[in-house]
């Protein structure tokens, strides 16, 4: 036997394969996605929806959440952050890395809905 017969007797890590497979239920990957998504946007978990689904051998997301914001009085921190269009966008982007990484799943689709936001209390200096 060559070399690859050895490939197949060793996992992507060079671990041992144990026989069997695994398989991860839909609810998991939502909770983790929600987890995700509550940790991206700035926001307690309970702020978050999700739903998710499996799509061309992938995951596609659908997420309603509230969104961080700074407090709209303190005018550096505005001046700061990117208009609120382009914030979502990023941590869309973010999103999707973050839950692929997270889940081991490719993220083929994501859909975002801000439902509100939660608005950042100003820090005060003695």
């Amino acid at each position: 036997m060559g070399p690859e017969a050895d490939l197949l007797k060793q996992g992507g890590d060079g671990s041992p394969v144990v026989p069997g497979r695994v398989r991860v239920r839909e609810q998991v990957l939502e909770k983790v996605a929600r987890e995700t998504a509550a940790t991206v946007f700035g926001v307690p978990r309970g702020d978050v929806r999700v739903d998710l689904g499996e799509w061309r051998g992938g995951i596609a997301l659908r997420v309603d959440a509230k969104i961080g914001i700074p407090d709209l009085s303190d005018d550096a921190s505005i001046a700061a952050h990117a208009n609120v269009l382009d914030h979502v966008a990023e941590k869309q982007r973010e999103l999707q890395n973050r839950v692929g990484e997270a889940t081991g799943r490719e993220v083929h689709r994501l859909a975002v809905t801000i439902t509100g936001a939660n608005v950042a209390e100003r820090k005060r200096v003695r």
